[in-house]
Order: structure tokens, then sequence, then C-alpha cells
């Protein structure tokens, strides 16, 4: 087999480097697949780790939200529930920013506004009378 290049008309690679390079030149099939994916890993993780790094640290704030919540009382824990529906917007603007379609965020604010609004009112007797309700 002929060689494409010689790491000795590399006088810009330091020996270290010259050596890692005889050694993958040297490996077996396996060993190279082994290294390929150990460095594709090292990769999906450098670009995957923050994200579920943040979307662990959002969910524990919305856990610990609701569980001081619940334990101030029934009125608060209903305050966290029109939150919750609020949270929907979340991933409909997410969406529209990644379409680049930026006129559409106004138009899902206000929208939401809307339906949060629509919803208050018509829980708003059941919070006033939950009280004759539970006796």
């Amino acid at each position: 087999m002929e060689k494409i290049f010689s790491l000795e008309d590399r006088p810009w690679e330091s020996e270290p480097r010259k050596q890692k390079l005889r050694d993958d030149l040297n490996a077996s099939e396996e060993e190279k697949e082994v290294g390929q994916i150990w460095v594709e890993t090292k990769k999906l993780w450098r670009i995957v780790g923050p994200a579920i790094f943040t979307r662990v640290t959002t969910y524990a704030i919305f856990v610990f939200t609701q569980s001081f919540a619940g334990h101030l009382g029934e009125l608060e824990l209903a305050a966290i529930s029109i939150l919750g529906m609020a949270s929907a917007l979340e991933t409909l603007c997410g969406q529209a920013f990644g379409a680049k379609k930026y006129d559409m965020l106004g138009v899902y604010l206000q929208r939401s506004w809307i339906v949060l609004f629509l919803c208050s009112i018509l829980l708003l007797p059941m919070y006033f009378f939950v009280t004759l309700l539970s006796k």
C-alpha cells in the first residue's frame, strides 16, 4: 500500500502529534471505530450537555415553586396553575422564533393574554366558592 503522506515531510507537527498520527495509521479497524465513537460521543455531549442541564434546572424550578406554593395555601396554588397554562406560550414562541416568524411572537403573546384572562374569569367563581363546596 502506498503512503499518501509522510510524517517526516511535516516539520510543523510536534513529536507527540506525529506519534499519535503513526498510532492512528497502524491501529486496527475496531480500534479506529472505538476511537471514532468516543470522539463523536464527546462532541455530542458538548452540544447536548448544556441543553440537558437547562431542561433539568427549568423543571426543578417548577417543582420547587409548586411545592412551596402548596405549603402556603390554596389560593397560591391556584395562581401557580394559571402560570402552568402560560408555559405553553414558551413552546409556541420558541417555534416562531426558530422559523424566523418574528411577527407571530406578538400574536402569540396577545392570544395568550386573552386565553388566560378568559380562563381566570371562568375559574373565579370556583375560587370564591371553594370553601363552601368543600364543607
